[in-house]
C-alpha cells in the first residue's frame, strides 16, 4: 500500500509526481469508492477517470527536475561565475574567476529537492564542513532553473539560478578543474 507524505517544502511539481507513482492506488480507490456508492456513480465514473489521466499526462512518469540531477551548470552569482558538474552522487563547484574549487556530495530527497554536504576543496563555501545544505528547484524555465537554498538552521536563505550548459561548452571548465584537483591532491 502506498503512503503519501506531505510536508511544506512539496511543490506542486512533486505532487503531481507522487500522483503519478500511485495512480494505481488512486483508481483502485476510486474504483471501490464507487462500487459501494450507487449515488456518486454517475457523477464520480467521468471525474475520477479525468483526474487519473489529467494526472498521467502532466507527469509522464517523470519528475520535471530529472534533467537537471546530472550535467554541466553555470551560476552567475554577485561577483563571481561559477562551474558545476553534477554527478549521480557528487557536486564539484569552481570559481572560474578564481580558480577555488570544492567537491560536494549530493543527495535527493524528493524529485525536485537535494541536499549538499560539503567533501573537500579550497573554495568558500556556504558549506561547512558538519553543515548539509538544502535546495528546492522551484521553477524551470528552459535550460535553467530558479531554486531556494536554505541550511538547517535557517540562516542562509538565498534564491538564485542556475543555467545549464551543452556538454561541449563545460569540458572547457572541467579540464580547468581537473587541474585544480590534481594540484590539490599533491
Amino acid at each position: 500500500m502506498y503512503i503519501l507524505f506531505f510536508n511544506q517544502t512539496n511543490t506542486l511539481i512533486d505532487f503531481f509526481y507522487i500522483f503519478y507513482k500511485n495512480s494505481i492506488y488512486f483508481a483502485f480507490l476510486l474504483y471501490k469508492m464507487i462500487y459501494f456508492s450507487n449515488h456518486t456513480r454517475l457523477f464520480l465514473v467521468p471525474f475520477s477517470c479525468l483526474f487519473v489521466v489529467l494526472g498521467s499526462v502532466i507527469c509522464q512518469g517523470q519528475s520535471p527536475c530529472k534533467k537537471m540531477k546530472k550535467g554541466h551548470f553555470i551560476l552567475e552569482a554577485s561577483e563571481y561565475q561559477y562551474y558545476i558538474k553534477r554527478t549521480k552522487k557528487l557536486q564539484y563547484e569552481y570559481a572560474i574567476e578564481q580558480e577555488l574549487f570544492s567537491i560536494i556530495e549530493i543527495e535527493w530527497i524528493a524529485p525536485c529537492t537535494f541536499s549538499l554536504q560539503w567533501k573537500k576543496g579550497n573554495l568558500k563555501s556556504n558549506i561547512e564542513k558538519n553543515e548539509n545544505l538544502v535546495i528546492q528547484i522551484t521553477r524551470i524555465v528552459g535550460h535553467q532553473y530558479f531554486y531556494e537554498l536554505s541550511n538547517l538552521s535557517g540562516l542562509i536563505k538565498e534564491n538564485n539560478q542556475m543555467r545549464k550548459i551543452s556538454k561541449k561548452e563545460g569540458k572547457k571548465y572541467w579540464k580547468q578543474l581537473k587541474k585544480e584537483l590534481k594540484s590539490w591532491d599533491k
